[in-house]
C-alpha cells in the first residue's frame, strides 16, 4: 500500500512549495497551474489570480511523495487538523 498525503491550500500553494524546497533541500517534480490544465478538466470560470494557482504539484521529501494544490471550488477550513511528522535518525539531519 502506498499512502500519499495531499496538502490543499487557498492560493498560497506555490509559495509553500518553494518554502518546502528550501527547508528540505528538494525540488518539486512539477507544478501545474490552473492556466495550464486541460480545458476539459476545468470548466468553471477562473479569475486572473486563480489562473496562477496550483492545480496539481508533486514533490518527494525524503522517501515520501506529497501532492499539493490550491482549492478554488470550496472553502478550506483553516485550523490544526492536519499534521506531518518528520523523523530523523540524527540531530545533524534535523
Amino acid at each position: 500500500m502506498l499512502i500519499t498525503p495531499v496538502i490543499n491550500m487557498s492560493g498560497n500553494c506555490e509559495e509553500a512549495i518553494h518554502y518546502y524546497e528550501a527547508v528540505f533541500s528538494t525540488k518539486a517534480d512539477f507544478i501545474l497551474h490552473y492556466s495550464d490544465a486541460r480545458p476539459e478538466d476545468w470548466k468553471n470560470p477562473l479569475t486572473e489570480e486563480q489562473k496562477a494557482y496550483v492545480y496539481h504539484a508533486e514533490m518527494k521529501i525524503g522517501n515520501q511523495r506529497f501532492m499539493f494544490s490550491d482549492i478554488i471550488d470550496f472553502e478550506i477550513c483553516h485550523g490544526n487538523g492536519f499534521f506531518v511528522v518528520l523523523t530523523f535518525d540524527t540531530k545533524e539531519e534535523v
